[in-house]
């Protein structure tokens, strides 16, 4: 089975620079007005944030807990709040992240994984398949292929379901 390192799947790093965090996790000031306006109270406006900056990372969503501590501290010290990891521990299993995500997916106009995604996701899978033969290069182009040729106008998918997908065939 082809190993999850060998892709392009992005994942979160464990420990990062100083550079590392400012250029990837600092929020903008548009982004900490869209965390105040669509978060009520300092646990959910810190959640939305690091959820925002994560999800802009990664292309798909994860628990807060698997967001290392490093990366929710420093946001929270952007956003200027006296919060840490453990202030967070209610915020997944509470209706509120429920609620952001779609505001998330609305700000960074992405889509959820759906039938249209798939079909890109699998035609770019084939037309690799003709000239690659490793699971993990028809991987890395199928991750790339739904944002890579996207129209101008049209919206980015979240690669959470095509995770699904791959997961589906590596196990076989």
């Amino acid at each position: 089975m082809t190993s999850i390192e060998h892709t392009a799947y992005p994942r979160l790093k464990r420990t990062l620079t100083s550079k590392e965090l400012d250029q990837i996790y600092t929020p903008t000031p548009a982004e900490l007005f869209l965390a105040h306006r669509s978060a009520k109270g300092p646990v959910a406006t810190l959640g939305f944030l690091i959820h925002l900056k994560v999800f802009q990372r990664l292309g798909y969503t994860v628990a807060t807990s698997e967001i290392p501590a490093l990366i929710i501290e420093y946001i929270a010290a952007c956003a200027q709040t006296p919060l840490s990891s453990r202030d967070l521990a209610g915020y997944d299993d509470s209706g509120t992240r429920r609620r952001h995500l779609p505001l998330i997916r609305e700000a960074l106009s992405l889509s959820p994984y759906g039938p249209p995604a798939r079909k890109a996701f699998l035609r770019a899978m084939v037309e690799a398949a003709r000239t690659k033969d490793d699971l993990a290069d028809l991987i890395n182009v199928a991750l790339e292929g739904p944002t890579l040729r996207r129209k101008p106008r049209s919206r980015k998918v979240d690669n959470r379901g095509i995770v699904f997908v791959l997961y589906d065939i590596m196990s076989y």
